[in-house]
């Protein structure tokens, strides 16, 4: 996939403020937040052992 300048500006503009909106958010929703960041955390942790179980097979 080819980032374009766009796309570019969106995600530094995203980074930048990505600790704000975090915070934002978890000033909100502690719950939301939490939930999130472990919903996040369990995907991550189901694609390592899918790439685990492809190697290993």
């Amino acid at each position: 996939k080819v980032i374009l300048p766009d796309d570019l500006a969106k995600k530094s503009v995203f980074m930048k403020n990505l600790h704000l909106a975090k915070k934002s958010v978890f000033m909100k929703n502690p719950h939301l937040a939490k939930k999130l960041v472990m919903s996040k955390l369990q995907n991550w942790s189901k694609l390592q052992n899918f790439a685990h179980d492809e190697i290993m097979q």
